[in-house]
């Protein structure tokens, strides 16, 4: 086993128990040596896993560089919203919304490129209004709904929950 994806898979296997017992610090081991080999999957996972103290202590300065090296080196949206969830609750650095909303504006700009939305100014809208959905989330805001667009803030949501999803401590496996 020497390819970081090797590493990553049998980290997956420790994770989840797929034919063995189930073993978050292995699979912590495996993963961060498939991070240290400069599989993106496994710099997010690592960085999950320090995030909610999942098979180790929690850590948010490990977090923290996890996700700094997914999103810079490898541009990972997945790093890119757990950053931005960092920012906003100001675990592990200074709170800044300014920049957690930068980082969510990328997100959304990564996930509305591949959709439908061909149209510059529309796709625009919907990024804005996840950045504002996803910034009210984090900080345990109410968003006052009539003020947007109902489907808006549905598409909005589904992305919210769908990024929440795949960034979980227990079942990280994000569709690329």
């Amino acid at each position: 086993m020497n390819t970081g994806a090797s590493s990553y898979d049998l980290g997956i296997i420790y994770s989840q128990g797929f034919g063995v017992k189930q073993d978050l610090s292995k699979a912590m081991q495996c993963y961060r040596k498939a991070a240290q080999l400069g599989d993106k999957l496994a710099m997010v996972n690592v960085g999950v896993h320090y995030y909610y103290g999942s098979g180790v202590k929690q850590n948010y300065q490990q977090a923290l560089y996890w996700f700094n090296r997914a999103a810079n080196v490898a541009h990972d949206h997945h790093a890119q919203y757990m950053l931005a969830l960092m920012y906003a609750k100001g675990r592990g650095v200074h709170k800044d919304v300014t920049h957690a909303k930068k980082l969510l504006t990328a997100v959304g700009e990564y996930y509305y490129r591949s959709q439908i939305l061909d149209e510059a100014a529309k796709r625009k809208a919907y990024v804005d209004m996840f950045v504002t959905y996803q910034i009210a989330q984090f900080l345990g805001k109410t968003l006052d709904e009539s003020q947007f667009d109902l489907s808006m803030i549905e598409n909005a949501k589904r992305l919210s929950e769908d990024m929440a999803k795949d960034c979980s401590a227990n079942d990280f496996t994000p569709v690329a």
